[in-house]
């Protein structure tokens, strides 16, 4: 997972990632791909001019950005281009403060910090694994206890 860091003076709308021989920038709404040379391969504009929140490029194949204020996400392939279609969270009952990751399967990771949940979603977004924090608390106790 990939996290917007704080905003600094010298660069108040960029933040630069790194992966594999490419830099991709979040500027706003906008996402751009870069070679590891500087020349701009593609771009994504996001809908609305939403702010991009989190991207996740472990998989540059399918790169996984999320707004926070909207609470959506939707998947880019390595050109940028939309993957299907956008996910609201909403749709899943899944509000307020949230933490995302791709998985290793091509699935998502969701850290419902509001809601006391760990969740996973496959690929087709169904989902896999639906845990109480507190379950994994109690979980956790009993293991360091025997």
């Amino acid at each position: 997972m990939i996290r917007r860091p704080p905003r600094s003076t010298l660069f108040p709308y960029t933040t630069l990632f790194r992966s594999f021989d490419n830099l991709y920038i979040i500027s706003g709404s906008s996402l751009i791909k870069f070679t590891s040379d500087g020349k701009q391969l593609f771009s994504f504009d996001s809908s609305y001019s939403e702010i991009i929140s989190l991207i996740d490029v472990k998989n540059p194949m399918k790169i996984l950005v999320f707004y926070n204020n909207q609470n959506k996400l939707l998947f880019l392939d390595n050109k940028l281009s939309l993957i299907g279609d956008e996910i609201y969270l909403e749709n899943k009952n899944i509000y307020g403060n949230v933490l995302i990751c791709s998985s290793e399967d091509g699935g998502v990771w969701i850290l419902n910090v509001s809601g006391h949940q760990l969740l996973k979603y496959d690929a087709d977004f169904k989902t896999v694994l639906q845990k109480d924090l507190f379950e994994i608390t109690e979980e956790s106790k009993k293991c360091s206890l025997s």
